[in-house]
């Protein structure tokens, strides 16, 4: 069975506020790279915390093709952790 889509503003919003860690998944000369990453919600927008040079920086100015995965401490039997698909835009 496919997971459901987690779509409610609310339910997106206590979930994102309980993560721990954010992991963003990017590919280098065809090799998966994931990193865990500081971040912060604001104004609907997903904002990462990383120095201007390195590794993921220089993969990103390849492409902006990313995937994200946040994760929470928190013991659930019914584990929500969203995962999408996207693009990143580099902001200053």
């Amino acid at each position: 069975m496919p997971p459901k889509a987690i779509t409610d503003p609310t339910i997106l919003a206590e979930i994102f506020a309980s993560a721990e860690v954010c992991r963003i998944a990017m590919v280098d000369h065809g090799e998966p790279y994931l990193v865990p990453m500081n971040f912060r919600v604001l104004d609907n927008a997903l904002y990462f915390h990383s120095s201007a040079t390195g590794r993921k920086i220089e993969i990103l100015k390849k492409s902006n093709r990313v995937c994200f995965e946040i994760e929470s401490q928190a013991k659930s039997s019914n584990t929500r952790a969203p995962a999408t698909p996207g693009h990143q835009r580099r902001v200053h």
